[in-house]
C-alpha cells in the first residue's frame, strides 16, 4: 500500500485484515476508503457489511450492504447467505427465506444457507422441512460428519 495508496484491492484486504482482529470501526474505515477509490471492489462491500453488522446502531445497514454484494455477484451462494442473515436478524423472514433460496440454488451444499433456511421455516411453523433441512445441512457438513446428526436427535428425543 506504500507503493500505490489507492489500490482500492489492497485497502479492502487491509479492511478484512482489521475485521478478523475485531476492529470494526478500523475496518469500516478503510473499506469506506476502498470503495471511495473504486465502487466495484467486492471485497470492500463485505467488509463494510460485515462491519456494520457488529457494530449496535449501524447493524440494520449491513443488509442494504450485502444486498449490493449480492447485486454485485449474484452467481455466489455466500453473498446471498450474508444478505439473509443479515435479513433475519431484522426479523425480515420472508425476504431472508428467498436469499437462503437462493443460495442453496447455487450451490446445495452450502450448510449455512441450509441451517439459515431452517430457521425461517421454523419461524413459519414448518417443522418439518425444517428438520429436513438440517439434515441436509448436517449431510453437507464433512467436517464433523455424523456428530450434528447425534447431536440433534438426543436433543429431539429430549423434547417428545
Amino acid at each position: 500500500m506504500n507503493e500505490n495508496p489507492d489500490d482500492a484491492e489492497a485497502l479492502a484486504l487491509a479492511g478484512y485484515l482489521y475485521l478478523k482482529q475485531e476492529a470494526a470501526n478500523e475496518a469500516m474505515a478503510v473499506a469506506l476508503r476502498s470503495l471511495a477509490v473504486s465502487t466495484r471492489t467486492p471485497t470492500a462491500v463485505y467488509v463494510l457489511g460485515a462491519a456494520f453488522a457488529k457494530r449496535p446502531g449501524l447493524n440494520r445497514n449491513s443488509a442494504r450492504v450485502f444486498g449490493a454484494l449480492a447485486s454485485a455477484v449474484p452467481g455466489h451462494p455466500m453473498p446471498h447467505v450474508l444478505l439473509g442473515e443479515s435479513l433475519l436478524s431484522l426479523q425480515r423472514f420472508s425476504s431472508a427465506k428467498a436469499s437462503y433460496l437462493r443460495a442453496v440454488a447455487l450451490d446445495p451444499t452450502c450448510v449455512r444457507a441450509r441451517f439459515g433456511l431452517a430457521a425461517v421455516l421454523l419461524t413459519e411453523g414448518k417443522h418439518a422441512r425444517a428438520q429436513w433441512e438440517i439434515r441436509r445441512a448436517g449431510y453437507h457438513d464433512t467436517r464433523r460428519q455424523g456428530l450434528f446428526w447425534r447431536l440433534y436427535d438426543a436433543y429431539a428425543e429430549g423434547r417428545e
